[in-house]
């Protein structure tokens, strides 16, 4: 199944003033909305028309392009690697789980059973020739790259939250004094 994971870089771990029992729990939570944010934003451009310049997507047959692509292709499908009718692209984003710690997150999605394990073999054309397959590409790797925009906008995201929740925490926790 292909995943992401998320383990960001702590450079300063001492405590903050008055959060430091919290400060796992505002880490785990920032870390999980980060891998939720991944999901919703930056997983489509991975199924779009510019997806193999961006994310240095393994070319493709040209029997696969000519043949395979046009002929059961469905609108972008017949263009765009790793869509064909788009099947694969419904199934992760509809079906995800993200589990985590306060020292990473795991996104977890899950696709059709072919997109994680192509075919590879031989089969009979239409014509009555015999053709084979071999050397799929690793769509489930192309499809968890992160570039180096993404990686940019999830490390802004990260800190962005991460400071939202220990500001939230801070107003919450804090004494008036009368």
């Amino acid at each position: 199944m292909p995943c992401v994971v998320l383990r960001p870089v702590i450079e300063n771990n001492s405590p903050i003033p008055g959060l430091a029992r919290e400060f796992a729990r505002l880490r785990k939570q920032a870390l999980r909305d980060t891998a939720e944010f991944w999901h919703e934003k930056l997983l489509r451009p991975h199924f779009g028309p510019s997806n193999r310049a961006r994310f240095g997507h393994e070319a493709r047959e040209p029997f696969y392009l000519q043949e395979i692509k046009r002929g059961l292709g469905r609108g972008q499908g017949k263009f765009v690697d790793d869509i064909l009718t788009g099947r694969s692209m419904r199934f992760m984003l509809a079906f995800f789980t993200i589990t985590g710690t306060s020292n990473a997150a795991t996104l977890t999605m899950k696709p059709p059973g072919y997109f994680k394990n192509p075919f590879e073999g031989t089969f009979r054309a239409a014509d009555g020739s015999t053709k084979r397959i071999s050397g799929q590409p690793d769509k489930a790797a192309e499809v968890t790259t992160v570039d180096s925009r993404d990686a940019q906008s999830l490390s802004e995201f990260h800190a962005k939250r991460l400071e939202a929740l220990i500001h939230a925490a801070r107003r919450t926790s804090t004494k008036q004094l009368t």
